[in-house]
């Protein structure tokens, strides 16, 4: 059991993000490459094996149905951060390096621009300008710095002082992070979990590491207690407000850990944290369970993922929030007085845990601590990749209907949403890359 669960929470928690446009490399026009269009991604199982999938599009209007196995695939493709018509993530499997990539117009085809080797498997970096990016391997604390432009490492960052929770004990990581640009400061999410144990995040506390990208120094921990699991799953997006305050979402442990229902403990439930601008510290009086506040504090799973801020204190996030189904919640119940599931009710459990059409894409007033459904789009079993983009044209939020996937556009300014991409065939919309402005 331990090993199917870590190996379906681990193939699903990958993250990354991105800040700022930078300009082809010195000497190159990046005429060869696409500036204008999408790539759609996505992800299957072909004969027992993860396969991903993935198509340039000229357009959204060309991308409306598309039959992604008619485009090209690969082993393996997840993207961390974008930075004008380049892609930055991990390419090819079994290589333990970090990409830069770009479509080629000549061909269509995602091509690998640079690379260089890692040390151990990257879940998180940043591209923080045209000359700085910062990337976190699994199971080391220090940072690696880097040049996106020429893609050449340029030093490490120390981070020594910082949480290393019960070594020899514990994996860890960083799998999510914030980088607010206004003061060029990096705050770290720190994950642990206990190898002993099935793939939860193990501590009942949340660290989260401040790093000042001028002098390239770790600065501090901040902990906040009674909280755990501050990742979101899919597309990390950083949630940072005008003023500089930082949203944590903590995900929560969705039940599958044993701590399911409202007897679970409080840490166990998801909410979003503050971190307060003025001081760079958690504001310990602040704390948000948008299911909750919609009215689902009896689910026994909850889930808060794919959060996305808009502005003027609205984010958007995907949330549970439809009743669980009488067949989940017999097996939640043996599962939770037993302990023991067969290996059909684990592929079971996890099947509607994940992939059941539960969630609703709901608008988040972080201020006012209130949550409200977006009518426009359906519920969507979106667990698996919460993928979430904002642009300028609105935000899209990824779908599933039990058949197909795909992405809704959402107009905020008129609180409206449509069906933009549908995958008609090649499995789950694992990602979407919008080139130019």
């Amino acid at each position: 059991m331990k090993q199917q669960l870590h190996f379906a929470v681990m193939a699903l928690v990958l993250l990354g993000t991105a800040c700022k446009k930078d300009s082809p490399e010195p000497g190159q026009s990046g005429s060869e490459y696409h500036d204008s269009g999408i790539v759609v991604v996505s992800t299957a199982t072909v004969a027992g094996r993860g396969s991903y999938y993935a198509g340039y599009y000229g357009s959204f209007e060309e991308a409306k149905s598309i039959d992604l196995t008619q485009r090209n695939s690969y082993e393996y493709f997840w993207s961390f951060g974008q930075s004008g018509n380049y892609f930055y993530g991990t390419f090819t499997p079994g290589q333990q390096k970090y990409s830069k990539m770009a479509v080629s117009k000549e061909t269509g085809l995602l091509t690998e621009v640079g690379s260089f080797p890692l040390a151990t498997t990257s879940y998180y970096s940043v591209v923080c300008s045209e000359n700085l990016g910062v990337i976190a391997q699994y199971g080391e604390l220090d940072l690696i710095t880097f040049d996106p432009a020429t893609m050449q490492t340029t030093g490490t960052i120390d981070m020594s002082g910082a949480t290393h929770y019960k070594p020899g004990e514990h994996r860890h990581t960083y799998y999510s992070g914030a980088y607010r640009a206004k003061d060029n400061k990096l705050f770290l999410f720190y994950y642990t979990d206990d190898q002993r144990t099935a793939l939860f995040y193990d501590a009942t506390d949340v660290f989260v590491e401040v790093i000042d990208l001028n002098t390239r120094k770790w600065v501090k921990t901040i902990t906040y207690e009674g909280a755990q699991y501050p990742i979101s799953r899919g597309k990390e997006n950083a949630v940072i407000d005008e003023a500089g305050n930082i949203y944590v979402t903590c995900q929560g442990s969705y039940g599958l850990d044993g701590q399911m229902g409202v007897n679970a403990m409080a840490a166990s439930r998801p909410k979003i944290l503050k971190i307060d601008a003025a001081t760079d510290d958690f504001d310990t009086s602040y704390s948000f369970n948008p299911v909750d506040a919609l009215g689902y504090q009896n689910l026994m799973i909850q889930t808060l993922t794919g959060t996305i801020y808009g502005a003027n204190g609205i984010a958007y996030a995907c949330v549970n929030a439809t009743d669980e189904s009488p067949e989940l919640q017999a097996l939640i119940y043996k599962y939770a007085t037993t302990g023991a599931l067969t290996e059909d009710e684990i592929a079971k459990l996890y099947d509607l845990a994940f992939y059941s059409v539960s969630q609703r894409w709901v608008k988040l007033d972080l201020n006012a601590k209130t949550v409200s459904i977006i009518d426009d789009i359906p519920a969507t079993g979106s667990f698996a990749y919460p993928t979430s983009y904002k642009h300028s044209n609105g935000f899209y939020f990824h779908y599933y209907d039990g058949t197909t996937s795909g992405y809704y556009r959402y107009d905020p300014a008129a609180n409206k949403a449509e069906k933009a991409i549908t995958i008609t065939k090649g499995g789950l919309a694992s990602e979407l890359l919008i080139l130019g402005d």
